[in-house]
């Protein structure tokens, strides 16, 4: 799945708030790959100077399983400046031959949690919703992170789904996660959501209405998944 100036831009930021677990084993679902970014001008951003030397190296000399996969092996070097990773661990129908074929419909055990579970934008392409969020708690570590993005607004036919901010709202209410950054962002604005400033938002901005929904999600404990119900909806229980 495609990392463009759009996922890049929101990803700078949460690494610019101090917000991407570092040196640690990722899991990605979508093997991403940069679409319409330059290598060299990442290499050369002031953000990830300390890492950018070893990665030069790496970007004109990408193993064999991405000889023919440049973007793909490119995506693994913006990895390595946002997060340092130990390992990276993929499952995708396309991709490298790295990538772990599944069907992310149906149950997929790993056998493993990770410290990084990332959504590129592959949500909205699977059709069976409960499994894929499922899956991706159950992967995570307690206190791990979980990254989506995925279409909110516009993108038509791009996907089954567009993703509202209440579903990560209700998802984090149900599950016990922490939202440490939740946006809209198109390919010109990026806007921060507290949950509630979404309408206005899309009035205030416009161009939004062509917007992917980016969220950073801490799980804060290893409890069962639990389905969210909509807040809007949801029956509070009063004490006697």
């Amino acid at each position: 799945m495609g990392i463009s100036l759009l996922e890049f831009s929101f990803l700078r930021l949460a690494s610019e708030k101090g917000l991407l677990p570092q040196s640690t084993d990722i899991l990605e679902f979508g093997e991403a790959e940069l679409c319409n970014l330059d290598i060299n001008l990442l290499l050369n951003d002031p953000l990830f100077a300390d890492r950018r030397d070893s990665c030069i190296h790496d970007a004109n000399n990408p193993p064999s399983s991405y000889l023919n996969l440049p973007s793909f092996h490119y995506a693994k070097l913006l990895y390595r400046l946002l997060f340092n990773y130990r390992s990276c661990f993929t499952v995708d129908f396309g991709g490298s031959s790295l990538a772990v074929k599944a069907d992310l419909n149906n149950k997929v055990d790993l056998g493993r949690q990770f410290g990084l579970v990332i959504n590129n934008g592959t949500s909205e392409h699977i059709f069976n919703q409960y499994q894929f969020y499922k899956t991706v708690h159950d992967h995570t570590e307690a206190s791990g992170t979980m990254i989506h993005w995925t279409p909110a607004y516009g993108w038509p036919n791009h996907g089954f789904y567009n993703a509202q901010p209440t579903l990560i709202c209700d998802l984090a209410f149900a599950n016990g996660y922490e939202i440490l950054l939740m946006c809209l962002a198109s390919s010109n604005k990026m806007v921060l959501l507290d949950g509630n400033y979404m309408v206005n938002a899309l009035s205030e901005f416009p161009e939004l209405h062509n917007s992917l929904l980016c969220t950073v999600l801490r799980k804060t404990n290893n409890d069962t998944f639990r389905t969210p119900q909509q807040g809007t909806y949801r029956h509070q229980i009063q004490p006697n």
